[in-house]
């Protein structure tokens, strides 16, 4: 098909000395002011794009971490945790005895390469009454130091 057109174009330039247009022909159909090229970006957008990048990315990763920080899931109201795990032993290599709290009950179970065996149940021992935390040595080392403001009489 191209040989077809060259050829056509070979004939007709071949055929007449006249042009194909005028130079009237020519400069009517050329826009009236010439737009330049559109200019390609610099480093400025460049920079600016990949900033905006980095911030989008900076916030996303930041929100997440806070949400995991904050327990979002409790906060937003979502489904409380029914079960936990109390405590892990190791009794041997890649043997495990876990106490999972569930329910109000405890489960012991045995935690193995491929298995988990359930051992016993026990009842869950009534939650301990809130006390204060004994002093760390620094804090009671501090309070001796500095002697506690006086209560104002009224």
């Amino acid at each position: 098909m191209r040989w077809l057109a060259i050829c056509l174009l070979g004939a007709a330039l071949a055929a007449g000395d006249a042009p194909l247009f005028t130079d009237q022909e020519w400069t009517g159909a050329q826009p009236a002011a010439a737009r330049p090229a559109a200019e390609a970006p610099g480093w400025g957008s460049i920079a600016t794009l990949g900033g905006g990048l980095v911030l989008v990315v900076a916030l996303a990763v930041g929100l997440g971490w806070t949400a995991k920080r904050l327990n979002a899931r409790r906060l937003l109201g979502g489904r409380g945790r029914s079960m936990e795990l109390v405590e892990t032993i190791q009794i041997g290599p890649r043997r495990q005895l876990a106490l999972v709290s569930v329910a109000g009950q405890w489960l012991v179970v045995g935690l193995g390469d491929k298995e988990l065996t359930h051992i016993a149940t026990l009842p869950a021992p009534p939650p301990a009454p809130a006390s204060a935390p004994p002093p760390s040595p620094f804090a009671s080392e501090l309070a001796r130091l500095v002697p506690a403001p006086a209560e104002p009489k009224p």
